[in-house]
């Protein structure tokens, strides 16, 4: 027992740092990406940005097609105990890029069928390469997370954010327009894949491979959660394809700012849960349930303690984040953006069961939940976004999410009878409520304003507040803060 103890505490310190470096990276990244859109929202204004955000939707209808439960499936096998590391890599390499480039070949095709203008199809035929790119880098990040060598993520993708900022600040400079952006887009995509796959090589010296058979067995392993994950992004993204068929320019532009910083929002979740997929997946496998439970019981207490000041603060903070990330004449985009703070906050308490379903083998189980889900979102976005554009939108988002985290949240407790404890919601309602009571006091007695320092002060203030609340209920110790933020040696 006492071996077990010094494992447990030893992988909680390896995931704890590779997730500190995560979201580090992803905190340095995020600020890269903010600043380029606030550079480009100011640049191109509502209109321009839809043109953007038009550009974007389109493709990631594609990317969700691209993906094929691939990603995901990726991270399963190259944790699996039994399975050979090394040949499984290299057809999920070949199989990947194949794929890929199968998927997005309609995408040039099916143009004609929009009313878009000719220089949103010439930035959709472009940016199809970036997208590219984004498909086949996943299969990179699964090596970093099997060897829990994150920083090589973090490296490259701080990298992207960079060259990107760069060459959207040439663009303007140089008065290329909205497909120079594009451009610049393909640029730092290309280059974080190249980096991925150089260095994820070091861990597993994969190449090009195609055994029939391997594919075979990758396919009955990823298709449905491919199934899975086409439905479940098909109803988080298909509102805006629906609006910028529906909506003028300057209603997609206003959602496209609000969504941008969902998107953001919700990529921590999925980093998260991909680290801790591999643990989930070995434990489940060599029938060590009750570590299995342990390690989810941990991880679902971390996202509570994220989750509800997340929503609460950005609610609360919605207007000025909203006037420094996209400027003033995207006003508009705060009340929308306060809504979709509660879908991201469904997706964050969610994100963690839908990987558990991978990681128990029981993905055929999900997938009526996720078909039933899209048919009612995408029913309900066609009947309501024509009426009511972006207000529609973004409540209908909410009730998607809610339905499908209850759909998957019911399979993974008929399937593991567990359902963790819900003994950090008190604790960090109180801290949130302590922490809207600091912000709501600053906002009426002493500053209101919209600009950036307002707003870090406000943020600063916010999660002082709540994490000393955290402190004085006992939910953290100084022990936990510095076994999270100490290297191991």
């Amino acid at each position: 027992m006492p071996n077990n103890l010094i494992m447990s505490a030893d992988l909680a310190k390896q995931i704890a740092h590779n997730t500190f470096f995560q979201v580090g990276s992803k905190l340095i990244g995020t600020m890269l990406g903010v600043v380029t859109i606030a550079v480009m929202t100011r640049h191109l204004g509502t209109e321009g940005f839809g043109q953007y955000t038009t550009i974007m939707g389109y493709l990631q209808i594609f990317g969700i097609m691209a993906d094929f439960g691939l990603s995901i499936t990726a991270t399963q096998m190259l944790s699996h105990p039994h399975l050979p590391t090394l040949k499984i890599m290299n057809n999920l390499f070949s199989l990947r890029i194949i794929s890929s480039i199968i998927f997005f070949l309609p995408a040039p095709l099916l143009l004609a069928f929009f009313p878009y203008s000719p220089e949103v199809k010439m930035g959709i035929l472009i940016n199809t390469l970036s997208f590219l790119c984004l498909t086949i880098f996943p299969i990179f990040l699964s090596v970093f997370q099997k060897y829990l060598a994150t920083f090589r993520f973090a490296i490259s993708e701080i990298t992207n954010r960079v060259i990107l900022l760069t060459l959207v600040l040439a663009s303007i400079f140089y008065g290329w327009g909205i497909l120079g952006i594009v451009w610049a887009m393909v640029a730092g995509n290309a280059v974080q894949m190249i980096l991925a796959y150089r260095w994820s090589r070091k861990y597993i010296p994969f190449t090009w491979e195609i055994d029939w058979n391997v594919w075979k067995q990758i396919l009955s392993q990823s298709w449905p959660v491919g199934v899975s994950i086409f439905f479940n992004l098909l109803y988080f993204k298909a509102d805006t394809l629906i609006l910028s068929v529906v909506a003028d320019p300057h209603d997609v532009g206003i959602y496209g700012a609000s969504y941008k910083v969902l998107e953001v929002l919700v990529a921590l979740p999925y980093l998260f849960s991909g680290l801790i997929l591999p643990i989930l997946t070995q434990n489940w496998a060599s029938g060590n349930h009750a570590f299995f439970r342990t390690v989810f019981q941990k991880s679902f207490d971390a996202m509570t303690l994220v989750t509800l000041p997340m929503v609460a603060g950005g609610i609360l903070l919605a207007k000025p984040i909203i006037g420094v990330v996209a400027g003033p004449e995207f006003e508009e985009s705060a009340f929308i953006l306060q809504i979709l703070l509660v879908a991201a906050g469904v997706i964050y308490m969610c994100n963690l069961f839908s990987h558990a379903i991978v990681a128990i083998g029981e993905q055929k189980s999900v997938i009526t939940s996720y078909i039933v889900t899209s048919i009612f979102a995408l029913v309900t976005y066609t009947y309501f976004i024509p009426r009511y554009t972006t207000l529609a939108a973004a409540i209908l988002t909410i009730a998607s999410e809610l339905m499908i985290s209850y759909l998957v949240i019911r399979i993974v407790y008929k399937k593991t009878n567990f359902f963790p404890n819900l003994h950090m919601w008190l604790p960090s309602i109180l801290g949130s409520l302590g922490m809207c009571g600091a912000i709501l006091s600053w906002q009426y007695f002493i500053s209101s304003e919209l600009g950036l320092l307002n707003l870090l002060v406000q943020l600063g203030l916010g999660i002082s507040v709540y994490f000393t609340l955290l402190l004085y209920q006992g939910m953290m110790s100084k022990k936990m803060i510095v076994d999270l933020i100490r290297v191991k040696k």
